[in-house]
């Protein structure tokens, strides 16, 4: 699987403000780096576009699969439509 491009973490970082997407948690008030997270999945075949990928904590990607519905509902505003588009099954 290949990793997310340097320029588009860097964008969704910015888009983000710095902050996890789900329990916007500033980055740098965490102890390791946030990583991009998929709103729909690569298995569920969903794409590496800015508007499918969330800065998401560690806390909250380590969670994900028991979390993804109440994720969904946490998301920026800009993003939420997206989430609509693609629920989680």
């Amino acid at each position: 699987m290949p990793a997310i491009a340097a320029a588009v973490r860097r964008r969704v970082l910015e888009l983000a403000g710095g902050r996890c997407e789900y329990c916007r948690l500033p980055e740098d008030h965490s102890p390791s780096p946030f990583a991009v997270d998929h709103i729909k999945p690569r298995s569920r075949e969903g794409e590496d576009e800015i508007d499918n990928l969330a800065l998401c904590c560690a806390g909250c990607n380590g969670a994900e699969a028991h979390l993804n519905h109440f994720r969904t509902c946490r998301l920026t505003t800009a993003k939420l439509s997206q989430v609509e588009a693609n629920p989680c099954p």
